[in-house]
């Protein structure tokens, strides 16, 4: 079917398909399940694990319409999709929603508690360059 998501069914479009039908050769995810969000997942039922990454897709929204919806300006937003076999699902019970608390759009990170030590900042991700071999010639970097 290609890549797609999840959980609208919407089919994505440009080079986001050749990054994500890469990633399920790479990794052996099954083609015929989808891709989502990390919040789409989790209204879906299903958390992504622990330590998995997602991969980076690239969109173009419009925005500063007037209140007619007309003119704007389009820009650039990336944002990172998991596949259905990186997840699992949620047992239905609270506890187990309770320990995904998502941070607010406008909330702080968190800090260490007084006289502790400070959060440690996470390490920086490392990029590898993938090459697959097609007809179309190299279908460029997938960071990982």
């Amino acid at each position: 079917m290609g890549a797609f998501n999840e959980t609208t069914r919407a089919e994505y479009q440009g080079r986001n398909v050749d990054r994500l039908v890469n990633a399920e050769i790479l990794h052996g995810y099954d083609s015929r399940r989808g891709w989502a969000g990390y919040r789409q997942w989790l209204d879906a039922g299903r958390v992504v694990r622990k330590g998995e990454h997602g991969v980076s897709c690239l969109t173009v929204v419009t925005v500063d319409r007037d209140a007619n919806g007309h003119g704007g300006t389009r820009k650039p937003r990336g944002f990172r999709v998991f596949h259905y076999d990186q997840t699992v699902e949620l047992d239905g019970s609270d506890a187990a929603r309770a320990e995904i608390r998502l941070p607010a759009p406008n909330e702080d990170p968190p800090q260490a508690a007084h006289g502790s030590q400070p959060i440690p900042a996470p390490e920086p991700a490392r990029n590898f360059r993938i090459v697959v071999d097609s007809p179309y010639g190299e279908l460029g970097r997938i960071g990982f």
